[in-house]
């Protein structure tokens, strides 16, 4: 019998900044062409064991650990670029993309292989070491990513005419070339697509007619590669939800946003099947005091 345990996760700590390129005014809207950077620093841990045990009354063995424990980190960084264009007075298309070239990472390694029993009153008692290497320099190699997409805006007019945006986005990721201490694993390289959009009544008094109301969904192959392609899809509900509309100050709105999402990854062909449900919830603050002063 085998027994197998995964441990870890990665974190990062980043920060960002865009800056305007160009910028004029057209059709009554801003014309603008912008580029932004993330820097930060990446970092975790992995920690991987397989426990094996004999399942026999008449033999007497020990049992084994083959334990792995792997530590990581390095500074990232990427990059991208957005143009927008009114294509009337209140029409704006939107065009972005998004990505990085890839990362590789340093890391150090503990390699453990044991003897052990288990005792009730200690648990897992180690025996013996037959194999024991501290501090294994190597490399985790990162695929790269990239993103590309769009939007397209109308604003509504209040007690006139309502709005809408829907957007798409394409993405890529070279799984294929993930590498583990220069070791390949059962991945492969995936896209995915994201189409969306959203719904804003006639503004009135009436306030279900100032809830923004938004649909999405997503389809592309999961990058793990188990014999065959596992498929991922998912679908996805939400709204903007107004607290606080003021006619005299009318830049005091705060919206509460909800969204349920559905995501299925696998069908009955495959060895990996999920269904998840999500459901998130954020505020979207354009309050007063995040107006830029015009006068003092």
């Amino acid at each position: 019998m085998t027994h197998y345990k995964g441990d870890g996760g990665a974190y990062m700590a980043s920060f960002g900044t865009g800056l305007a390129l160009y910028s004029r005014e057209k059709n009554g809207l801003e014309e603008k062409l912008s580029i932004g950077f993330n820097a930060g620093y990446l970092f975790g841990k992995k920690d991987y064991s397989s426990r094996r045990s004999l399942i026999n009354d008449s033999v007497s063995y020990y049992q084994a650990n083959f334990q792995s424990q792997t530590t990581y980190g390095k500074l990232q960084a990427s990059a991208g670029v957005q143009y927008q264009t009114p294509l009337s007075k209140n029409i704006m298309l939107t065009f972005g993309a998004y990505g990085n070239l890839g990362h590789k990472m340093n890391a150090e390694q503990d390699i453990l292989r044991e003897t052990f029993y288990y005792s009730q009153s200690q648990g897992e008692v180690r025996l013996d070491s037959v194999f024991d290497i501290r501090g294994k320099k190597g490399t985790i190699v990162l695929p790269a990513s990239y993103t590309l997409g769009f939007v397209l805006q109308k604003f509504a007019v209040p007690n006139k005419e309502g709005g809408w945006m829907i957007g798409a986005d394409f993405n890529k990721q070279t799984w294929s070339k993930y590498r583990f201490y220069g070791q390949p694993d059962s991945l492969q390289d995936t896209w995915e697509l994201r189409m969306g959009a959203q719904i804003s009544p006639v503004p009135s008094r009436n306030y279900f007619t100032n809830v923004n109301y938004r649909f999405g969904f997503f389809v592309g192959p999961d990058y793990v590669h188990i014999n065959r392609t596992t498929p991922r899809y998912g679908a996805s509900f939400g709204a903007g939800l107004p607290i606080s509309i003021s006619r005299q100050a009318p830049n005091q709105i705060t919206f509460i946003n909800v969204a349920l999402e559905y995501i299925k990854r696998g069908n009955k062909q495959n060895l990996l099947q999920d269904n998840l449900f999500r459901i998130s919830l954020g505020f979207s603050l354009s309050d007063i005091w995040f107006i830029k002063r015009q006068y003092d």
